[in-house]
């Protein structure tokens, strides 16, 4: 069956992989209602270079449900699954061993269904991510139809993945002396949130960053109007610079 159209969709996908394949992982995530052509989409852009592996999460018992990932792993990967794992995060270490010498694709469709199978597959996932991510090769794209639900996976209050990822990145630079965020609860009205303030090492300057999903979710005028208060509240002394943070910085 021929592929029509989502062309930019598909190269910026290949260029995600390519990425992946020469210095390290990325992960990407898709949301839409079923049958849009997510699953498609995410197949033809993973032709060619590289196995691809393909799981559906179905609200099953997590033992039944790793049974049938192992299955499709050793035969999409031509490897040995022991049969003793029986979580998925052992499953899911166990590939990011794998991807240490192997390039390849990892499609996990209906991740919000997790909820329902092991709500801590989550953070699993967040903690194997964090310690595989620059030593494997790995192209790894969570897909969900549930947009409420991958919200709150991805932009939860407590942890949401996208901000740890980009906190620990910038604690892999080593150009802050303290990392955190900032919240004020005002009364009558919405909680101000500040997503994450560095503030700079040796230096009376700190960075302030907003992250969202989407470019398109970014309100510059409210930034602006949070940046005043906490600037007000606790950095009156600092130079600031703000920086808007996606899936595209990952």
């Amino acid at each position: 069956m021929k592929f029509y159209n989502r062309t930019s969709e598909i190269k910026e996908l290949q260029r995600i992989q390519k990425l992946s394949f020469d210095s390290y992982s990325r992960m990407t995530v898709i949301t839409g209602r079923q049958r849009i052509g997510k699953t498609s989409l995410v197949v033809e852009a993973t032709k060619g270079e590289g196995s691809t592996v393909y799981l559906f999460v179905s609200r099953k018992n997590e033992t039944t449900l790793c049974e049938e990932f192992s299955l499709l792993i050793s035969f999409g990967l031509g490897t040995y699954v022991p049969p003793e794992i029986k979580s998925f995060r052992s499953l899911f270490q166990m590939v990011m061993e794998l991807a240490k010498t192997r390039k390849f694709n990892l499609i996990i469709d209906e991740f919000q269904e997790f909820e329902y199978v092991n709500l801590s597959v989550y953070s699993d996932v967040q903690n194997l991510w964090d310690q595989y991510r620059k030593q494997t090769y790995l192209k790894l794209i969570l897909m969900g139809s549930v947009f409420s639900m991958m919200h709150k996976v991805f932009e939860g209050y407590k942890e949401p993945l996208f901000e740890k990822y980009f906190r620990l990145k910038m604690m892999e630079s080593q150009q802050y002396s303290a990392i955190g965020s900032w919240r004020e609860r005002k009364k009558g009205k919405d909680t101000d949130e500040i997503d994450i303030i560095g503030l700079f090492a040796g230096d009376k300057k700190a960075l302030i960053a907003e992250v969202k999903r989407l470019r398109r979710n970014y309100d510059h005028k409210e930034f602006m109007e949070k940046i005043e208060c906490v600037k007000a509240r606790i950095l009156s002394k600092y130079k600031i610079e703000i920086r808007l943070l996606t899936l595209e910085d990952m």
